[in-house]
């Protein structure tokens, strides 16, 4: 299974962003839209840069959906003793889901 991250090409996490964003701003019927999202990345990523990684989100998400890769084993945080620890679990947890992966955005 090849993985949406590990494309040929080098991807930045800010240019990952830029590509979220781009898909969400420009939808499946949007005119000349691999154009457009290769444009609001910038970096030099070419349409075939754009269409590539796409396939591999696509590729990434139908094996996800599938039971191929399995969930994440999360972690459950025990009631902290302080206000100050309860922030800190707080701010732990939230940044937990951040990292968990992509925003769910209508692809198809």
């Amino acid at each position: 299974m090849a993985s949406y991250y590990a494309t040929t090409s080098k991807w930045s996490a800010k240019e990952d962003k830029e590509f979220e964003r781009a898909l969400a701003t420009f939808g499946e019927h949007t005119p000349n839209r691999w154009e457009k999202v290769a444009a609001a990345i910038g970096g030099g990523k070419t349409v075939a840069d754009v269409r590539r990684h796409y396939q591999l989100l696509l590729d990434d998400i139908d094996s996800i959906e599938s039971g191929l890769v399995p969930f994440p084993n999360y972690r459950t945080h025990p009631a902290p003793p302080s206000a100050a620890s309860a922030a800190a679990a707080a701010a732990s947890f939230l940044n937990d889901d951040r990292q968990r992966g992509l925003v769910h955005l209508q692809l198809r």
